[in-house]
């Protein structure tokens, strides 16, 4: 005989052979099975069979004790209880290990949002600890949503761009600096902006392919891209490259101001002194004289920073050619502390004859004069201004 009873999971009708079912004494109501998985939701579930007792014309009057003794009889065993309530559950939450629980007692803290769908959860038979939303308590989620892609799946465009960022704007960097006359690191805010723009461009990259909580790290690059790189299960080449391409940017830029030439700093106090560097390259007259360019010598340069303010730059100049210079002019630009142009200044002879030596001074005001740099001598020679040939000395 065929016989049906409710699983204690899902309320689902089971069917099963009855033959196997003996009430023994009229004493047994309910007679409970082996337990089976049940067709419908697969959790293990005691099947049972309920004796009909035939509706009696008036019920007899029954004494409390045999009551209570028919109401203990169906309720089932404690391990049939258990197993109506399904297997025990454990979960982990801020890193703690939490269970055992039921499934009713589940239903709850996924209803409450204590389990989540992406929270790991644990019960007997599994090998590891796995997302709820893998395992059988999926059905008690009203909707799970789908698992992110794989990192091979993910658009890895702009994380490879990012890979390269530092030494893209250390280019950018020095065509701006060459551009406008200014110091390379006066743009330093073209790193950050490319740097954050390019991470903000991956993190929607990454939203869109189901990996969410990954905003927070752009502002630590390194940290993100190998974060990154784990979530993913990627290697970390991308992160490697960024740290070589940093450097080498840092490298870059530290090696190169916007004229190629390094600027020279001048002490505060009074009696500090230092060198200058190679004159900038000469600028060709309107008119070239056909005769070689004469030959002059700068040596003792000082720079000194007065108690009011301002610059002076002293030095001493000698005639090395066998001809008299005639409007002998000598030019310095002046910067501050990071390396932008704040002023220029000139001295003025009007003939430097042949072995004659001129001690010149080139003053400015302001305040900001940090370094100098010596941009060129010049003399008039046949009514056209020349750039002179500059030795250096001690």
């Amino acid at each position: 005989m065929i016989a049906k009873c409710q699983c204690q999971s899902c309320d689902g009708e089971i069917e099963f052979d009855a033959a196997d079912f003996d009430f023994s004494s009229e004493n047994d109501i309910r007679r409970f099975g082996q337990t089976v998985p049940c067709p419908h939701c697969g959790m293990d579930t005691a099947i049972y069979l309920t004796k009909e007792i035939p509706a009696p014309i008036a019920p007899p009057a029954a004494p409390q004790a045999r009551l209570n003794e028919i109401r203990k009889s169906s309720i089932p065993p404690q391990n049939q209880q258990d197993t109506m309530e399904g297997r025990a559950w454990y979960y982990s939450q801020n890193g703690k290990r939490i269970g055992p629980r039921n499934e009713n007692q589940v239903r709850t803290l996924i209803a409450t949002n204590v389990i989540q769908p992406n929270s790991s959860v644990w019960s007997e038979g599994m090998a590891d600890w796995t997302p709820a939303y893998q395992t059988e308590i999926k059905r008690f989620f009203a909707s799970i949503p789908p698992p992110p892609l794989t990192g091979e799946s993910v658009n890895n465009g702009a994380v490879w761009t990012l890979a390269f960022a530092p030494i893209i704007s250390a280019g950018i960097q020095i065509l701006a600096a060459a551009s406008t006359g200014q110091s390379a690191h006066h743009f330093w805010w073209i790193a950050i902006v490319l740097n954050i723009g390019l991470c903000f461009a991956d993190v929607i990259y990454l939203n869109r392919a189901g990996y969410k909580d990954f905003a927070g790290w752009i502002v630590l690059i390194p940290i993100y891209l190998f974060v990154r790189a784990a979530r993913l299960k990627q290697s970390n080449g991308y992160a490697i490259v960024w740290l070589l391409t940093f450097f080498v940017s840092v490298f870059l830029l530290s090696s190169v101001d916007f004229s190629g030439e390094m600027l020279n700093p001048v002490s505060p106090q009074v009696d500090n002194s230092s060198q200058i560097s190679s004159p900038a390259s000469p600028v060709v007259a309107a008119s070239q004289p056909a005769a070689p360019v004469p030959k002059v010598s700068i040596s003792n340069v000082q720079g000194e920073i007065q108690d009011d303010g301002g610059m002076d730059i002293t030095g001493i100049i000698q005639n090395l050619s066998d001809t008299s210079l005639n409007g002998v002019t000598v030019n310095f630009s002046y910067f501050d502390d990071d390396g932008n142009k704040v002023d220029d200044a000139m001295d003025f002879i009007q003939t430097l004859a042949p072995d004659d030596t001129w001690s010149f001074k080139v003053s400015s005001l302001k305040d900001s004069c940090k370094k100098y740099r010596l941009d060129s001598i010049t003399s008039f020679i046949d009514n056209s201004e020349v750039n002179l040939d500059v030795q250096q000395t001690q």
